[in-house]
């Protein structure tokens, strides 16, 4: 039975990304015609909202790092577009292991950006570092940092179009000034920037902390100073100094210990920064936080200045529901206390993503429902050692085409 080209062209703009990497196999002339920027620009208008989320995480030991077989998760609304994160021709880092540079290297996800992803073998001292598509399965090395350091805030940005791709990875060294090291894929180096703190920012960093690169600005959270700091990665024209281009901006909820040096805080104590989350949705930093004995969850968005999206939701129902129906308890007590955010819904902002031990949920704080985009087996074995809260980085499936490293 033949189908008439433009039939054809509107069955393939419905057609789940695997299928369509199968399309291409099956002459050249449907390669072309699927290749096609046309095709290709069409086909991600009509499926604008695919998502799927990648999970790393802040470890206390070093010595056990995570496999390359990183957990993949998504809405069960894109499951048919999106293939399932155990599937092998799905969103995997699988075939980075099959490169014989790799082979025998266990790797870290850092950052996400317009469909690439930013990987590094070690959580402390990072010095190698790798962007990769785990769409096209297609990867590049970076040539080793200037600026050695055993704990670095790392950011990670990718503008690209249907013609060409650029992108930055942004290492911030924090110590009595800020030692910034930007790697441009256009420019094929690492530049090293000397900054300033602005005026009233309190030094220090740890594992708790959050990390955001959105519209050329990397923002850091530093959750036990209630502060972020943002730096503008667009505007350095100055290899030596920034200036004032590293600005102070305070978390909206205020409600902090007089001593704010959370690291010389218990370990109970530090539990309270498991419910505080930095990200980004449509298009807006937005912040989160669980206020555990008041059982809530509150929700900023950032523009000009902090606008309330949420104001101190009640977690009683959800709760309640999730404990029986996924945890196997009644009580709610233990539960709230072990919530954490850990990210948002990069097309919706009124959908967080917490977790519970090895459960890991989409939350609606407008009509109060959930999903659940993990079975508690397979984020189990992803959590090898300990641990001391999750990083999620969304991924939008984009074919990016790396640009070339030369080194």
């Amino acid at each position: 039975m033949n189908i008439a080209d433009d039939v054809w062209f509107e069955v393939c703009l419905r057609l789940p990304l695997t299928e369509i990497f199968k399309c291409k196999c099956v002459s050249k002339v449907w390669l072309s015609i699927l290749s096609d920027p046309y095709f290709i620009n069409k086909w991600y208008k009509l499926n604008s909202s695919l998502w799927t989320l990648i999970l790393g995480l802040a470890k206390q030991n070093p010595t056990a790092p995570l496999n390359s077989e990183l957990p993949l998760f998504h809405p069960e609304l894109n499951s048919q577009f999106i293939s399932h994160h155990q599937s092998v021709s799905g969103f995997s880092l699988r075939f980075l292991n099959q490169k014989h540079e790799l082979s025998n290297t266990k790797l870290y996800v850092v950052g996400s950006s317009n469909g690439l992803v930013l990987c590094t073998n070690a959580f402390y001292r990072q010095n190698n570092y790798y962007v990769c598509n785990p769409l096209s399965k297609k990867w590049v090395s970076l040539p080793p940092p200037p600026t050695e350091a055993t704990i670095v805030h790392t950011g990670f940005t990718c503008e690209s179009s249907l013609i060409s791709t650029s992108f930055k990875v942004i290492r911030v060294d924090e110590g009595a000034t800020l030692k910034i090291d930007i790697f441009s894929s256009d420019l094929g180096k690492w530049n090293v920037y000397n900054v300033l703190h602005p005026g009233g920012a309190l030094h220090g960093c740890s594992v708790y902390d959050h990390y955001v690169t959105h519209n050329g600005v990397f923002y850091w959270m530093k959750k036990g100073f209630n502060q972020i700091l943002a730096f503008s990665v667009n505007r350095n024209h100055n290899h030596q100094t920034c200036g004032n281009e590293c600005r102070l901006i305070s978390l909206p909820d205020q409600e902090m210990d007089n001593d704010r040096r959370y690291f010389r805080q218990s370990t109970e104590r530090n539990k309270r920064f498991f419910g505080q989350c930095l990200g980004e949705s449509e298009g807006l930093i937005c912040y989160a936080i669980v206020k555990h004995k008041e059982r809530s969850l509150s929700v900023w968005v950032l523009e000009e200045n902090w606008s309330l999206l949420h104001k101190d939701i009640k977690f009683y129902d959800i709760l309640a529901e999730i404990a029986s129906s996924l945890i196997g308890v009644e009580s709610t007590v233990d539960l709230i206390t072990d919530i954490q955010v850990i990210g948002f819904n990069p097309v919706d902002k009124n959908v967080v993503i917490i977790s519970y031990k090895t459960h890991i949920l989409a939350y609606n704080i407008r009509n109060g429902g959930y999903e659940q985009l993990s079975h508690p087996s397979i984020l189990d074995s992803n959590l090898p050692g300990s641990y001391v809260g999750i990083l999620t980085f969304a991924l939008k499936p984009r074919p990016t085409i790396l640009p070339a490293v030369s080194w």
